[in-house]
């Protein structure tokens, strides 16, 4: 097989160093950091290293800002069943080793099989909170409690005021949900749409 390109793809290539000094055995001069590697192989078990998920845990837990946990609230109370329909308050203990800072707390409310079913969030409330250097602790309060019965885990994510994610819990604690009476559920049918 023959492939012909265009001699003039050879003048655009050599105007970009990193690219025309592929398959060479010097070291091309880069403006950035680099850490050249022996063989491909090499390359490769650096792209999916347990050393990327072990630096991105220790940076996170060496940031200033941290979520310890968190819990609900509810007419029972601390720790109690949240009765459906009723007024309950979900909150997070924050964690902060640097100066007051502003930001935004959002909650994730996910069934146990991972599907989220609902969020809270000082973002779309456009209340950012402040958290002072300590343990905050920062509550939602949600009245009614519009969920059915069942178990939730709840997730807690803290954002700048502009919206970027510093950290996150993303099982902070669990939430347990009763009925007093009989309710309609939602139940997935497996299907398959088809139109005629």
């Amino acid at each position: 097989m023959k492939i012909e390109l265009n001699t003039e793809f050879n003048t655009r290539v050599a105007a970009i160093q990193w690219f025309s000094h592929c398959g060479c055995d010097e070291r091309p001069e880069f403006g950035i950091p680099v850490q050249w590697v022996g063989d491909r192989s090499t390359a490769l078990q650096s792209m999916f290293s347990s050393q990327w998920a072990d630096a991105t845990t220790v940076a996170m837990e060496q940031g200033p800002l941290s979520i310890r946990g968190g819990g609900v609230k509810s007419n029972g109370g601390p720790g109690a069943a949240v009765v459906a329909g009723e007024a309950a308050t979900l909150y997070a203990e924050i964690e902060n080793r640097s100066t007051s800072t502003t930001g935004h707390l959002a909650f994730t409310i996910r069934r146990p099989d991972g599907l989220a079913v609902a969020s809270l969030s000082t973002l779309r409330d456009l209340t950012p909170v402040t958290l002072r250097e300590g343990i905050s602790c920062i509550s939602a309060v949600a009245n009614p409690l519009l969920l059915t019965s069942g178990r939730y885990e709840i997730g807690a994510t803290l954002y700048t005021v502009e919206g970027l994610r510093l950290t996150e819990c993303a099982h902070a604690f669990d939430l347990q949900v009763q009925s007093r009476e009989d309710s309609p559920g939602l139940l997935l049918i497996p299907h398959e749409w088809r139109q005629h």
